[in-house]
């Protein structure tokens, strides 16, 4: 729909403007005739005094009139020349005109046929609506995908950039093959193992590159095309190629040095007059130019997020070297900067102690106050622990006392009760059958021998019989125990796991 409009708008400015340009041509060459620029001349001439019209002139003026018989019969010509060749021009300006029409009609068709196909295709939530609907529906799909499909056409030329685009997060490599459209070498590699392949060309900032080659002790083989790839030039397909070749993968990845076990190469690149490159340039000190693509080789001077950058070499790209002329070139830079490589590596290796005694200080600083705090829990847990002992102790000593001032008074003549520890020493006491139960002997156990009831076991000599504080036959009464006027038992302390909680 667009371009039929822009074709009907062309239409009526070539209808209005053509005769006027056509009207301006004629007077043009109406003034540009040689009649009237010989007038124009002599009138010039009267004006500055220099010639008058007198009678020596007359034979002139007719010689100018016989020219100028002469130039109208040439002026006539011409112009019907001229009118000739305006048909003509109208006739192509027509027939460009409908065969741009023309072209415009076919595309609209196209997208109506592609349209109509996808609106009224079958589809899987069509059961169940009525005829309405579905009409509906389907124009409405139909309307969609015709204007869909113009706008498909329109921008269809560069799909091929917009995936390379999307792909070129993991490697750099993939955007530049696909964009400029030539061929990656080092990618055919990429079919072995996945131990084989060569690392990704980075992209991104020229800073972080820089630290990224530093921290592997390599040198930046830098690479900026001149122009963007619909305006790519000669010199950046060779220089790209060339990039991307295997032999330029294989030399980045030998070793700087024989004492130096780590490559010699990290390759980066940018997109051509994109934000990256233009920071690469004023990093790197570079002239823009237009024809030549920048090939290069950098380095960082130090570690550093702000450390200054600096060129160790520039091929000129005129021509651009192909893949094994720039192979060679690097295999020279890399002979050339042993002692570099060298530096490279002993800093790495610095920067690497310098961290991880960083990282063994951090750490003996997290696990000193780790202990700290385990210790201070521990001193703490002490304190509690020392606290509700002695909290306990109180409680015990409190019922203690209650249970002597609780015990009956000793009865002559009744029921003698002794008992016998298990170090050797022995008490006894009378209790009243009638009235005294086990309760009452297990307390004044407790007072007597100053161990808690509930870890009190008694156990009579001859082993028959054993009472411990759980047992619900404490309440039971001794005459109903069947036991004569004198018995005794052995007092032994239960295990902690099965002694309970003391209570009042």
């Amino acid at each position: 729909m667009h371009r039929l409009a822009a074709i009907i708008v062309l239409l009526l400015q070539c209808s209005f403007v053509h005769p006027l340009s056509r009207t301006i041509q004629q007077s043009s060459l109406s003034l540009a005739s040689p009649v009237n620029t010989r007038n124009t001349r002599r009138w010039d001439d009267i004006q500055r005094g220099g010639a008058t019209l007198n009678e020596d002139d007359e034979e002139e003026e007719e010689e100018d009139e016989i020219g100028q018989e002469e130039d109208e019969e040439v002026s006539e010509a011409a112009s019907e020349n001229d009118d000739e060749r305006e048909d003509a021009e109208d006739t192509t300006f027509v027939s460009m005109a409908v065969k741009a029409t023309g072209k415009t009609t076919l595309g609209v068709f196209k997208a109506a046929i592609r349209a109509f196909s996808v609106a009224f295709s079958p589809g899987s939530g069509d059961e169940g609506v009525t005829i309405v609907e579905k009409i509906t529906k389907r124009l409405s799909q139909f309307w969609i995908s015709l204007l869909s499909s113009s706008s498909v056409e329109e921008d269809g030329e560069d799909s091929d950039v917009s995936n390379a685009n999307s792909n070129d997060h993991r490697d750099f490599a993939n955007y530049l093959a696909a964009a400029y459209k030539v061929k990656a070498t080092r990618n055919d590699y990429e079919t072995a193992s996945e131990e084989k392949r060569y690392p990704a060309i980075v992209g991104g900032s020229i800073q972080d590159a820089l630290q990224l080659a530093r921290s592997q002790s390599r040198l930046l083989l830098v690479l900026i095309p001149s122009n963007r790839p619909d305006h790519q030039t000669a010199a950046d397909k060779i220089a790209i190629e060339s990039f991307l070749s295997v032999e330029v993968a294989k030399m980045a990845e030998k070793s700087a040095h024989k004492s130096i076990p780590t490559p010699s190469f990290l390759l980066w690149s940018a997109k051509a007059k994109s934000p990256e490159a233009v920071v690469a340039a004023k990093r790197l000190n570079l002239e823009p130019n237009s024809k030549r693509p920048v090939l290069l080789v950098a380095t960082s001077k130090r570690a550093s997020a702000t450390a200054s950058c600096q060129v160790l070499s520039q091929h000129h790209c005129n021509p651009p070297p192909n893949a094994t002329t720039m192979a060679s070139w690097l295999n020279t830079i890399r002979k050339r900067h042993k002692k570099l490589y060298q530096r490279m590596q002993y800093a790495q290796k610095e920067l690497q102690i310098a961290q991880e005694r960083l990282e063994g200080y951090r750490t003996s600083i997290v696990q000193e106050r780790q202990r700290q705090i385990d210790e201070q829990a521990l001193k703490e847990e002490e304190e509690a622990r020392a606290q509700a002992a002695a909290a306990h102790a109180e409680a015990i000593q409190q019922r203690r006392a209650e249970f002597n001032a609780t015990l009956p008074d000793p009865a002559i003549g009744f029921m003698t009760l002794a008992v016998r520890f298990a170090d050797g020493t022995s008490h006894q006491r009378q209790f009243d059958p009638e009235t005294a139960t086990l309760e009452m002997v297990f307390n004044w156990v407790d007072v007597v021998a100053e161990q808690e009831r509930e870890k009190v076991v008694l156990t009579t000599l001859n082993g028959k019989q054993t009472f411990k504080w759980e047992e619900e036959h404490k309440t039971r009464s001794l005459g109903e125990m069947g036991w004569g006027k004198m018995v005794a038992f052995r007092v032994t302390e239960a295990a902690n796991e099965e002694a309970a909680s003391p209570t009042a």
